[in-house]
């Protein structure tokens, strides 16, 4: 009743498992002394063609005397969806005999209504404040948004989305679309982030799982080339990503998961400057903030990972397989963008030497993982002090607010680490 009260809403029909538990609905709404001081009228419908519970029957009794405040229709799934009712919002009480029922329900009312369906569905808090929900309690909400899933592409892509999110380890939340009204008594940070937490579990597909466990790859290591031997809870994550990037090369990809392939910078390898339109906007935005196309860590601009997608593209430009398009567009914005394609190692591992260091004076001979640092950051020195370190690598570079001066030199006050710089960021 609350969420009629906050949504406004007038007229909602409720599926129950059993008949009866329709009709035990219907009449506690019913009860004056049960229900809230807003005016509720509920019938409990069933699928008979005549008598009092016949939803021709109901329906006559509402226009004969329109209600003034909410009006519910419970019915049983066992009976037909009741496709005749110009319903706001559909409630699954519990969950019902299968998905696809419970879908049909959905799509029967979408499909008779002119304004967005509110689908409702309850979450069992526990009696005591102190003890978390479980997994039966957000039964109902993950049952209507599986139904749901098959539904509403967008919606499967947000819920894909925040999986992956959660699994890269930041708080639980659900998407905009889906929202959860709690007890002012009872709402509190800690309770939404679980309740988001089980009902993300819950509503996971196999595509959901692979893509949180891509996410998580991609956040530990910045690129989504995934080694053959890298198998996560048994998944071969490697044939999965190749899958993936054959579908989006021939088209067959659903435009909501491409759109969350993108988001690693996965893109499809017939790409043109048409089709990464979005890539390339985002890219002139952030050039024209920062003044170059070298992001030094992550960074989103419009929903677009630009150090993602740049760092794909210089790989692709590697290997001779990034479009002309795309190539000439980069230049447009940045004709340096490309310069550092080899210095992108050399920019991670001077990070993770200050992380362990604190300062980049690199003992002559230090090669880390195949890149001789030292002699790296003396070209880098040499480039600078010539004048011929392009302003774009500069930038980059001081960003950072690493010291990387002349070998031997003190650290410049208030320098801070690599760690805390990842934290701000």
């Amino acid at each position: 009743m609350a969420a009629a009260r906050h949504l406004r809403l007038r007229q909602v029909v409720t599926y129950h498992r059993l008949a009866a538990d329709s009709v035990a609905f219907a009449q506690i709404l019913d009860d004056p002394t049960a229900r809230p001081a807003v005016p509720v009228r509920a019938y409990h419908v069933t699928g008979a063609r005549h008598g009092n519970t016949s939803l021709p029957a109901v329906l006559r009794t509402i226009t004969s005397s329109p209600p003034q405040g909410l009006t519910v229709f419970s019915t049983a799934i066992r009976r037909a969806a009741l496709t005749d009712v110009p319903a706001d919002a559909v409630m699954v009480a519990q969950p019902l005999l299968s998905i696809a029922t419970a879908r049909q329900a959905i799509t029967a009312a979408r499909n008779n209504s002119s304004n967005p369906l509110t689908v409702l569905a309850p979450v069992a808090l526990p009696a005591d404040p102190q003890t978390m929900p479980v997994y039966s309690a957000v039964a109902a909400v993950a049952y209507a948004a599986q139904a749901i899933r098959g539904i509403d592409g967008r919606l499967d892509a947000a819920l894909d989305h925040c999986l992956a999110r959660h699994a890269a380890g930041w708080p639980a939340g659900l998407p905009a679309t889906m929202r959860l009204l709690l007890p002012t008594e009872r709402d509190s940070d800690q309770l939404r982030g679980r309740i988001a937490g089980l009902i993300l579990q819950q509503t996971a597909t196999p595509w959901s799982t692979r893509y949180a466990a891509l996410t998580v790859f991609h956040t530990q290591h910045g690129h989504t080339r995934i080694p053959a031997g890298h198998r996560p809870a048994g998944a071969d994550l490697a044939g999965w990503v190749g899958k993936q990037q054959q579908l989006l090369d021939t088209g067959r990809q659903p435009a909501g998961k491409a759109a969350a392939l993108r988001l690693v910078g996965i893109v499809p390898s017939t790409a043109t400057a048409g089709t990464c339109a979005r890539e390339l906007t985002a890219c002139r935005a952030y050039a024209g903030t920062h003044g170059h196309l070298r992001p030094p860590g992550p960074a989103t601009v419009a929903g677009i990972r630009v150090d993602t997608w740049l760092r794909e593209c210089r790989r692709q430009l590697q290997t001779t397989t990034l479009p002309g398009a795309i190539g000439q567009a980069l230049e447009t914005i940045d004709a340096g963008w490309a310069a550092g394609a080899s210095r992108d190692a050399v920019l991670d591992t001077a990070c993770r030497f200050y992380q362990l260091h604190g300062h980049l004076r690199v003992p002559d001979g230090t090669t880390i993982d195949g890149v001789d640092l030292s002699a790296a950051l003396a070209q880098l020195r040499r480039e600078r002090e010539g004048g011929t370190l392009a302003a774009s690598e500069i930038a980059v570079w001081d960003a950072l607010l690493l010291d990387w001066g002349p070998p031997g030199r003190a650290p410049r006050p208030g320098a801070v680490t690599f760690r805390t710089i990842g934290t701000v960021a």
